[in-house]
């Protein structure tokens, strides 16, 4: 399994590859440190998407992963396990958390 994992990341490194290039061009640099990998291309995005909208996208972007997945994904929507007001001490990003005893709430 590990000599299948190394082979397979090492046959398709080109895309990384490609995205490091781009990067560094972006950015206007001579030589790409490892930090410049996480500097963002644009100083602030105000972008807003209605919820409607954002949960379209999501369960858009899970179809690869089969319509279980989806369905299953589709019940965060309609069972009350997303939180997407913001709140006092409510983190900004998209998280997922859960436990054993709970169903998983996403944070949008």
């Amino acid at each position: 399994v590990y000599d299948n994992v190394i082979d397979t990341i090492n046959a398709n490194l080109e895309p990384l590859h490609r995205y490091v290039s781009l990067k560094k061009r972006v950015l206007g640099l001579e030589q790409i440190s490892m930090h410049d990998i996480y500097a963002p291309l644009v100083t602030e995005a105000k972008l807003e998407v209605p919820f409607e909208t954002g949960k379209d996208m999501v369960l858009t972007a899970l179809a690869p992963l089969g319509p279980e997945y989806v369905r299953d994904a589709s019940k965060a929507f309609t069972q009350g396990w997303i939180d997407v007001y913001e709140n006092k001490g409510k983190r900004s990003g998209a998280y997922s958390w859960g436990s054993y005893s709970t169903k998983p709430f996403m944070l949008l």
